[in-house]
């Protein structure tokens, strides 16, 4: 099976950027909306508009969390992710945060490059053995279990699609997305 990093088509002319995720009482907590966690998020979250231009069905705000709209929506199963309504200022349009279930560890260190958090680092001690960056990434898709979108244990910034969402997402030409094979 092959596995595909999802991304942020940033290469198109005219398209808008977004902004922080936030709350109207406070900032949401962005970590909440690109990891994996069983919470049951309440508040009504907001993102702005931080570049004008054309709106996308795909996009990825600050931290790369995934804003889908709801044709997009439509794409995805319920099993493997959950919906988020969240309100783009300036835009009628209905939008979703797209928030990953799962997490799986299926790194194949012996042919990828990467760094780890060092023990004692002045700013993240927390992540001490963890990926920190990645110069290159191969999974192995024998550890995925057939999951068919994840997010990578310990580097959970990345978002993964198998090679059947990928190709539903093509077909429906969303725009905004493009993908980076894995495997």
């Amino acid at each position: 099976m092959d596995y595909y990093r999802v991304l942020d088509k940033l290469s198109i002319k005219n398209r808008w950027f977004l902004g922080k995720i936030y709350s109207k009482n406070k900032k949401a907590n962005v970590y909440d909306y690109c990891t994996v966690h069983n919470k049951i998020l309440k508040e009504k979250i907001i993102v702005d508009i931080s570049h004008k231009g054309d709106a996308l069905d795909f996009t990825m705000s600050f931290f790369d969390v995934p804003i889908i709209n709801e044709r997009t929506a439509q794409l995805f199963s319920l099993d493997e992710v959950e919906l988020i309504p969240v309100k783009v200022n300036d835009s009628n349009e209905n939008y979703f945060v797209l928030l990953i279930r799962q997490e799986v560890d299926c790194v194949d260190e012996e042919k990828s490059g990467f760094n780890l958090w060092e023990p004692n680092n002045k700013i993240r001690p927390d992540l001490a053995g963890k990926y920190k960056s990645f110069y290159k990434m191969v999974l192995d898709p024998k550890k995925t279990n057939g999951i068919r979108i994840f997010r990578i244990k310990d580097y959970s910034i990345v978002l993964v699609v198998d090679k059947d969402i990928k190709k539903k997402l093509q077909q429906a030409k969303v725009s905004g997305i493009e993908f980076k094979k894995l495997t």
